[in-house]
């Protein structure tokens, strides 16, 4: 795992489930550790594409199998370990699976409209409490949910007050084992080399198991309660080789209601307008979504 900075360090040494995601650990796979697989579709005579692909990633499978033949060929219940003393690096072990669908259909020469949907899930395999921050999911940002900075959302319903207090000016660090999520558009010509789209995103993170450090961030069957809605405007430039992306994000939906059990921000009815500087995300980013 890669060191943290100063900064992120300080929420770490309060949060029990970050000092296990960041510990030592070793990744490996002898045999195989990572399979993916994407299907590039093309457009039929209707001008509908399907694609549709997935991630499967493994790590620390065939250690666990020689530690467990280990113990049993031994008698023993020891955990292997690298290093001795403070200088332990655990073997990272889990498993982790990603899949992803993407429809779009061509309504004109100059429009089109898409979605790309997915899904995914990290399980930790018998002694691992916890998977490596690098692998775990995150919602938010110029690829996900864009009304919400990168891991800025979730877990679940749990409002993170640190990150969002202008007293710490800390990073947003949030994740979570489970992902849903989907992100659409509506694509048309503006001018020249310009192109513009509105957009509509929807989706969060959870936990596997109840986190007391983040409450109400684990993964129940009321999870659709917790679903964050973005929406929002985008301004994009083909340039040929590569299109330049500038993407607005408005929260719509809070994973977590109000103090009056409300979820659904009213920004123009009855409560105030929207702000350009405090109320959009502002997501800059090379080539398309999805």
């Amino acid at each position: 795992n890669p060191s943290p900075g100063p900064s992120f360090q300080k929420i770490i040494d309060n949060f029990p489930y970050l000092q296990r995601s960041f510990k030592k650990q070793l990744f490996t796979g002898f045999v195989f550790k990572n399979v993916s697989y994407f299907s590039s579709g093309i457009p039929n005579h209707r001008g509908s594409t399907f694609q549709w692909g997935g991630n499967f990633e493994v790590s620390g499978l065939e250690m666990l199998l020689i530690n467990k033949t280990y113990n049993l060929l031994k008698k023993e219940d020891e955990v292997f370990r690298l290093g001795r003393g403070k200088n332990i690096t655990d073997y990272s072990k889990f498993l982790k699976l990603e899949l992803q669908t993407t429809l779009k259909q061509k309504l004109t020469s100059s429009q089109l409209i898409g979605a790309q949907f997915r899904v995914g899930a990290a399980l930790p395999l018998v002694d691992t409490k916890s998977i490596p921050y690098v692998a775990q999911f995150y919602a938010g940002g110029p690829n996900s949910i864009r009304g919400w900075a990168i891991r800025e959302l979730g877990p679940g319903g749990f409002q993170d007050a640190i990150s969002s207090s202008p007293t710490y000016n800390q990073p947003y660090y949030q994740s979570g084992d489970i992902k849903i999520e989907m992100i659409s558009e509506w694509r048309f010509d503006v001018f020249w080399i310009f192109k513009g789209a509105f957009f509509l995103d929807a989706g969060n993170v959870w936990t596997l198991k109840t986190d007391p450090d983040r409450p109400t961030g684990h993964f129940t069957k009321d999870f659709y309660k917790q679903i964050a809605i973005g929406t929002g405007f985008g301004l994009r430039m083909d340039l040929s080789f590569f299109i330049l992306r500038v993407d607005m994000g408005l929260k719509m939906r809070n994973p977590f209601p109000n103090e009056n059990d409300y979820y659904w921000l009213n920004y123009g009815g009855g409560f105030r307008k929207v702000s350009l500087g405090d109320d959009f995300n502002y997501n800059i980013q090379v080539g398309y979504p999805f």
